[in-house]
């Protein structure tokens, strides 16, 4: 289970978590809606409802392609999402969401290590993370949000999680012609 300090400092940079399309029944994530798999919910084909729910995704990683392409589609809508997922940005999904898509305002933030999740069955943190690294990605209707969204997420992880995160901006919404591949600041390096 992700973290408790994670999804509270998601909560903060959101205002509120209005869905949680990938819960688990032992989450204690405290969306204002759930789609649950054990009562046939289907996150990754169901309604999201109401657009102006804010969500919190935390998917199963082996579904993570999957989870970039429908919070990819829900972000074109208009909704501010913050996916939780596997870092692996070379996969088909990572170059068709995030790299190439738009026209949505999206931004990577790459925790400095890897997460250590709780068990299900207990509140206490395990001593292991995945196997793989993760990252955040955040999507936001404007680039005014985006930036109000990521710098209070980064600042609420740090606080909250003592979480350090690096950050890139992958596109910049008004600016529908330039590649998202624009110069990092800091002499080439994500902001951190």
């Amino acid at each position: 289970m992700t973290p408790r300090e994670i999804v509270e400092a998601a909560r903060a940079a959101l205002g509120r978590i209005g869905i949680d399309p990938f819960h688990h029944h032992a989450s204690d994530v405290g969306a204002d809606r759930v789609i649950d798999v054990r009562a046939g919910g289907d996150g990754f084909a169901d309604s999201w409802g109401d657009i102006t729910d804010p969500a919190w995704c935390n998917p199963p990683f082996s579904r993570s392609s999957d989870a970039l392409r429908r919070c990819s589609r829900e972000a074109l809508a208009g909704r501010s999402v913050i996916l939780l997922t596997s870092f692996r940005p070379e996969g088909s999904a990572w170059w068709s969401e995030l790299w190439d898509q738009a026209p949505t305002c999206r931004a990577l933030l790459i925790p400095a290590g890897r997460l250590a999740f709780r068990a299900p069955a207990s509140a206490a943190t395990t001593k292991q993370g995945p196997l793989i690294g993760c990252a955040f990605v955040v999507w936001a209707p404007c680039p005014v949000s985006l930036s109000q969204i990521v710098r209070r997420f980064r600042a609420e992880l740090l606080s909250r999680a003592q979480l350090r995160t690096a950050w890139v901006r992958l596109w910049e919404a008004q600016d529908q012609t330039s590649a998202p591949s624009a110069p990092l600041p800091h002499g080439g390096r994500p902001e951190s």
